[in-house]
């Protein structure tokens, strides 16, 4: 026989999977990888225990009870299951499960209520004010120091310690440098923040 007809048969012969090989592929080419035995939710009893898509299947859900039928459910009462039972979803979220206005997804409000499900009452609200760091205390804030540095602007119900509602103030290192100052003219200071220094007569 030939050198090159030997060389031929040794490399076929290694790279033809046998039978058994090709089933082993087949049982790990899922998006699970191998599931041979496992119970999936496709119709099929998989684990051999005479059940099909029982709640310890691999890819099963939680479902949570959508009482209020907002699209979110009660997070402290979950089903597992391939398919969830009647009036539930597979999303918790809803801290209150009997107002269709709350739920994970619904701006805050001022009324003292937790809306969003986060734990927190008021936060970020909808109907807020702006507040500004007031840094000197004189009463005016503004997104800016004057001196270069953003200060800190929230959204509250209403301004908590060192916020006020007041912005303009240019220089909020100086009480003595707001919308509300007087200014002195010809000392090069934008007492009352108009963008200039009032000549004097």
């Amino acid at each position: 026989m030939r050198p090159w007809i030997i060389l031929w048969l040794a490399v076929a012969g290694c790279d033809s999977p046998t039978q058994s090989d090709s089933a082993t592929v087949d049982a790990c080419s899922g998006p699970y990888g191998c599931t041979e035995g496992i119970e999936l939710c496709d119709g099929v009893d998989n684990d051999g225990d005479g059940e099909v898509d029982e709640a310890d299947a691999l890819d099963a859900l939680a479902w949570f009870p959508d009482a209020d039928a907002d699209g979110w459910g009660d997070e402290t009462n979950p089903t597992v299951a391939c398919s969830g039972p009647a009036g539930s979803v597979d999303r918790g979220g809803d801290c209150d499960d009997g107002d269709p206005t709350i739920h994970a997804l619904v701006p805050e409000l001022c009324d003292g209520i937790d809306q969003d499900c986060d734990g927190q009452v008021d936060e970020s609200p909808q109907d807020g004010v702006l507040c500004y760091r007031d840094i000197d205390g004189d009463g005016y804030g503004d997104a800016e120091d004057g001196h270069g540095a953003s200060a800190r602007v929230l959204l509250a119900c209403e301004p908590p310690s060192g916020f006020v509602e007041n912005e303009g103030d240019c220089d909020d290192r100086d009480g003595e440098v707001n919308p509300a100052a007087v200014e002195i003219c010809g000392d090069g200071i934008d007492q009352d923040c108009d963008g200039s220094d009032a000549e004097c007569a």
